[in-house]
């Protein structure tokens, strides 16, 4: 289900991108750092969707500020895998906080 909405919101950014730009739906293709392919504005487009899938998908609202802001030991956002995984732990601690 994560994944899934992971995939909806960069079909969101994906739409907003020049075909030669758009983000592959793999768990390996890199978001951010070096060999990225978001820029800043993708990034915080990719997000915002994010957020708003979860929070549409599984009435849970998550937080990716401490991610985009590198509030984090390791980079979130760095890939989808690496996005899915974080996602999975912010929803599980906002399912155990109700």
């Amino acid at each position: 289900m994560i994944l899934d909405a992971i995939h909806s919101a960069l079909d969101v950014v994906n739409g907003q991108l020049p075909k030669e730009r758009q983000i592959a739906k793999s768990p390996t293709t890199v978001l951010r750092g070096e060999a990225g392919t978001l820029d800043s504005l993708a990034l915080v487009n990719l997000i915002v969707a994010v957020e708003e899938q979860i929070s549409e998908r599984m009435g849970i609202q998550i937080s990716l500020a401490d991610a985009a802001m590198g509030m984090e030991a390791s980079d979130p956002l760095a890939s989808v895998e690496s996005l899915s995984q974080y996602v999975a732990k912010l929803v599980e601690r906002a399912g155990s906080a109700r």
